[in-house]
């Protein structure tokens, strides 16, 4: 979602998943969104069960280029409860070259406390281990503070 209308705009179509979430077929709805004033509806909207987000140290393809100004609807998102999928961990992979910076990057987000999940295209399935470890030294480092 980009604009700010986007629950007036598609309205039809979240009634629909609406009728599916009550069958059982599916069990959580929500969007994902590429502007901050799309992510603030989203974190007033009732609908939303879960987001994805734009989130990063650097500012890079996200809808701001001052990660705090981000920060602040994120926690408000997690705070209504919302699942927080955050995504452009690694700047739409502009970052993929520089391993502090994703390391950076991975503690960062992880670090809000207020990110649940995270998304990570990776190019070859190496990454997928290097991305595990990552992951697991952030995890003790955060740990032990």
């Amino acid at each position: 979602m980009i604009d700010d209308d986007w629950a007036e705009a598609l309205h039809e179509q979240m009634g629909i998943l609406d009728i599916l979430k009550d069958k059982g077929i599916i069990r959580a709805h929500g969007v994902s969104v590429h502007s901050l004033d799309a992510m603030k509806v989203a974190a007033k909207h009732p609908w939303v069960d879960v987001i994805h987000v734009r989130i990063n140290p650097y500012g890079i393809a996200m809808d701001k280029p001052d990660p705090n100004e981000v920060v602040g609807t994120i926690k408000k998102l997690h705070d209504a409860g919302k699942g927080v999928i955050g995504m452009k961990l690694v700047g739409n992979g502009k970052l993929r070259d520089d391993s502090k910076k994703i390391d950076n990057s991975l503690r960062f987000v992880m670090g809000l406390g207020t990110v649940d999940s995270m998304i990570i295209g990776f190019e070859v399935p190496e990454q997928v281990d290097n991305y595990l470890a990552r992951v697991e030294k952030v995890l003790n480092q955060l740990g032990n503070e």
